[in-house]
């Protein structure tokens, strides 16, 4: 039995390409004018939840292209840019899946290399 339903939550293939496009783009320019941006807004994190609000989740949803660029919005504008070229504050680890399969690799010939010498 094939029932067609629709929810509010589903998107068309082409939907979710257009907001996944929509938001690597405002996320390159965030990261290509990064340097221009302060490090922190210093902001408490009562003054945080005033932006973000504290009346739980909505009864009516609305499209993920609205939702993801307010979240965007408030992430863009309000985070502490650990990412920033002057953030000196400690040093984070970003690990890329490469480093991860190259680790993979390495750990073995390293471990084999012990042994022989």
């Amino acid at each position: 039995m094939s029932v067609d339903r629709v929810t509010p939550i589903e998107m068309s293939r082409q939907e979710f390409i257009d907001i996944g496009y929509q938001l690597v783009d405002r996320i390159a320019a965030f990261i290509d004018t990064i340097r221009e941006k302060p490090v922190t807004t210093g902001e408490l994190p009562h003054q945080l939840q005033q932006f973000i609000g504290a009346d739980g989740l909505p009864a009516d949803g609305v499209p993920a292209d609205i939702l993801l660029s307010r979240a965007a919005d408030l992430l863009f504008s309000h985070s502490l840019l650990n990412g920033h070229p002057k953030f000196l504050g400690y040093i984070t680890h970003r690990q890329h899946p490469l480093v991860r399969w190259e680790i993979s690799l390495l750990l073995p010939l390293t471990q084999t290399l012990e042994r022989i010498y």
